[in-house]
């Protein structure tokens, strides 16, 4: 039976990065074709809607221009919002790796078990809900958790291709 043990410290890069790979789906050129389609027709009706409102008087230069800044503000607030609570997620969360040390993990087709050196985790396949190739590692997501394996920390032999079908097919067996 196929057994992985392996040993490493995660970098708070890569958990940035497996903590946002669930929102990168791979799309084609075809996708992007008619995303951008459909976004320029959107803005071609609306721009054309508000100067037919503007031609009937029923909307103003000046409610425009407020209206436009309005949104240029909501915007702007927000996307402050949204930096400093990603940063404070991301500071919060190297904290907590500096905390763990060095992680010892053991994958094989029963269970995944994570030991840090503050603690230890076992948890059966049925608790992953995908496994996830990116950049220089591989990702397990358990609801909106998250524990990333490099590459570098694979046993000698092992590609990270071989490592990623095997958790996946023990995941989808678990089913």
């Amino acid at each position: 039976m196929t057994r992985y043990k392996v040993s490493y410290t995660l970098a708070p890069d890569l958990l940035r990065r497996a903590m946002i790979s669930w929102d990168a789906p791979q799309r084609s050129h075809a996708h992007k074709r008619r995303n951008f389609v459909l976004v320029t027709l959107f803005y071609v009706v609306l721009f054309g809607g508000v100067i037919v409102v503007m031609q009937y008087d029923i909307l103003r230069i000046d409610i425009l221009m407020a209206v436009i800044a309005g949104f240029a503000g909501g915007m702007a607030l927000w996307a402050v919002i949204h930096w400093i609570s990603s940063r404070k997620l991301m500071e919060t969360s190297s904290d907590a790796i500096a905390r763990q040390g060095l992680l010892h993990a053991e994958f094989d087709a029963e269970q995944v078990v994570f030991t840090p050196d503050i603690s230890f985790g076992r948890m059966g396949w049925r608790c992953f809900d995908a496994v996830v190739a990116v950049k220089d590692a591989t990702v397990l997501k358990a609801g909106g958790l998250v524990y990333a394996i490099p590459d570098v920390a694979l046993p000698d032999g092992t590609t990270p291709e071989n490592f990623t079908a095997d958790l996946t097919r023990w995941m989808e067996d678990a089913r």
